[in-house]
């Protein structure tokens, strides 16, 4: 189990911040937040640092590798923030967007931005799209697209035949490249992503810093982390990280594994 400072240290470094930026962002002096993470006892403050990074105040006291935070500790504020984890290309008016990522939004307003998308095809249908090796058929309203139980190293995406189910996306999101989905397994990506759930994915090579992505290490089955870019590598981060700590790959790994992205992921839809 790692320690508070251990701790506090890997969580600043994936905000990308530096002990002054955090220090300044709570309201601490530079030299009181230093000594939390050269070791010094973090309970004075404990309650203030879990709701900046994030985790559950266990987490930070070393009772506990699960940082999520329980309900009892979140505030009216924080349990009504949209969520920015995932993205979808609807926004909280339920206008689409080509080819953005905005923030998903509570389930109510989500429920009425879906209503709102599916009016909008309806009056603004778009060509079939160019891709017809993925997308296998479209309906009145958008495209019907395969859901994979797995992606596994050797087989193009194109040719996999474990389909398990399908999604159906816009027409104007499937004309933008070529989609597939995926159903999520592990508890990695939890609280956000849950397995089971089905993630909808743009199929690229390469992703920006901070992107969720399909990841594959090793020839091993594909998975999905987001991904930190350095100069020296990558990292590879789930929000669960007592199910699985942040992953750094130099840029040498990165070749000989090798460590392959398959593509970004756009949305997410939660199965019940």
């Amino acid at each position: 189990m790692k320690t508070s400072a251990e701790k506090l240290k890997m969580l600043r470094e994936l905000k990308g911040l530096s002990q002054a930026d955090c220090a300044k962002a709570l309201g601490l002096d530079r030299t009181t937040y230093v000594k939390y993470e050269n070791g010094g006892s973090v309970r004075r403050n404990v309650e203030k640092l879990a709701r900046f990074f994030r985790v559950s105040t266990d987490y930070l006291l070393g009772n506990t590798d699960n940082p999520v935070r329980s309900y009892a500790e979140m505030d009216q504020d924080e349990m009504n923030e949209p969520v920015q984890e995932v993205v979808t290309l609807r926004d909280k008016y339920g206008r689409l967007r080509k080819d953005k990522s905005v923030p998903v939004y509570s389930e109510d307003t989500l429920d009425k931005s879906i209503a709102c998308a599916k009016k909008l095809i309806e009056e603004d249908p778009l060509p079939a799209p160019a891709h017809p090796s993925l997308h296998k058929s479209t309906t009145e309203h958008g495209v019907r697209i395969p859901v994979l139980g797995r992606v596994v190293a050797g087989i193009p995406i194109e040719a996999i035949e474990e389909v398990i189910d399908w999604e159906e996306i816009p027409q104007r999101l499937a004309a933008s490249g070529k989609f597939f989905a995926l159903r999520v397994c592990g508890q990695s990506m939890e609280p956000r992503i849950l397995e089971g759930d089905v993630v909808i994915v743009r199929q690229q090579e390469d992703v920006d810093s901070g992107d969720i992505a399909i990841v594959m290490v090793n020839g091993d089955e594909a998975t999905v982390k987001r991904v930190k870019k350095q100069e020296d590598g990558i990292t590879l981060i789930a929000t669960n990280t007592s199910v699985y700590e942040p992953h750094f790959y130099s840029n040498q790994e990165i070749r000989d594994l090798p460590v392959r992205i398959l593509g970004k992921v756009v949305e997410l839809r939660g199965k019940l």
